[in-house]
């Protein structure tokens, strides 16, 4: 396969492959989790209540905007309408990888625009965890952040031909962020999920948000392979941690260490979202499918699915008796298939 320019094209390819591939063949595991019905709720619609508090900000809804895109001319109106919703729901946004804009000054509109749309909202800057201190700040201070996210996407890159090798400066840089920034800090995995060690790992070092990012949602091996890959690793895309278990291990790590457990992967629908709240998360993150809203249709597509997430949720966390998504952590629930078998081996 012919090397393209990473710094112009591949952004766009990645959009481009993105309504191209099919979805992780990785299953995120959260049809694994059977929670029971409960006939006798005892509470009303009304008492049920999707605001919520996290990155020490109360927002309108239990979920935010995780990263897409930038550094493309393709992505000056996808996050123009990602931060238009943004403001409108009032919940935080993350911008793409922001490397393009901060190292090679290209398409730094991209990026600004969601400031722009959205003056007052809570935008999370991103880079990748090779990027060292003076990098971070840049990304911080071109979109004004309010926080920042510190992406690990090493499994991505081996496959881009183009991509990075050298990953042993990831817990490095994540600490001097640490020590350096006083707003919220994000470690994310990119698709691929975290085993309890990461996530150990990063807890021990001081990370107080962590986002596993599952298996079994946006497949970036695959999408990686299409834009940019000197050969067929068709054979190796079916790999990750499935977002049920990363969340699994994670919350059994909450016992000892303080963390926010942010669950992304592969929630498409309310009912993943409602489940990743009962087996621990403590916010959820929406990115692919949303795109697909934003890309394929218009504001008002992307809003409509917004609107039907959050009242099905709604109505799912009515059915649990549960009156806010920290309630639904009371739920009881089994495990069965594959997921149980991981969990229990």
């Amino acid at each position: 396969m012919k090397k393209i320019d990473y710094k112009e094209k591949v952004k766009e390819l990645h959009l481009t492959n993105f309504l191209r591939a099919e979805d992780g063949s990785t299953d995120t595991l959260l049809s694994d989790v059977f929670i029971d019905n409960n006939s006798l709720p005892e509470l009303s619609i009304d008492e049920v209540r999707l605001e919520k508090k996290f990155f020490n900000r109360n927002f309108s809804r239990p979920f935010y905007i995780n990263a897409m895109t930038g550094g493309t001319e393709k992505a000056l109106r996808i996050n123009e309408i990602l931060a238009r919703l943004a403001k409108d729901y009032n919940i935080p946004m993350m911008l793409g990888s922001e490397k393009v804009a901060v190292v090679d000054n290209k398409f730094p509109e991209t990026f600004t625009i969601a400031r722009e749309v959205n003056k007052d909202g809570y935008l999370i800057a991103n880079v990748g965890a090779t990027a060292d201190l003076d990098v971070m700040k840049k990304a911080v201070e071109l979109i004004n952040a309010n926080a920042i996210a510190i992406h690990l996407n090493a499994f991505q890159e081996l496959i881009n031909c183009n991509g990075d090798r050298d990953f042993t400066s990831y817990m490095k840089n994540i600490e001097a962020a640490l020590n350096y920034f006083k707003l919220p800090i994000i470690v994310k995995e990119c698709g691929f999920g975290m085993s309890q060690r990461n996530i150990e790992d990063l807890a021990k070092l001081g990370v107080k948000y962590i986002d596993i990012s599952g298996a079994g949602g946006t497949n970036f091996a695959r999408i990686e392979s299409m834009a940019n890959a000197a050969e067929d690793f068709s054979d190796i895309f079916d790999f990750g941690t499935p977002t049920a278990l990363s969340i699994l291990y994670a919350r059994e790590l909450k016992k000892k260490y303080k963390f926010t457990l942010i669950a992304s992967g592969g929630i498409r629908t309310a009912m993943d979202a409602f489940k990743a709240y009962v087996i621990g998360a403590d916010v959820v993150a929406l990115g692919g499918e949303l795109l697909k809203y934003v890309y394929h249709g218009s504001y008002e597509a992307s809003k409509d699915y917004l609107d039907s997430f959050s009242e099905k949720l709604r109505k799912l966390m009515l059915i649990t008796s549960s009156r806010n998504t920290g309630e639904l952590k009371h739920v009881r629930y089994k495990l069965k298939g594959r997921l149980k078998e991981l969990w229990e081996d």
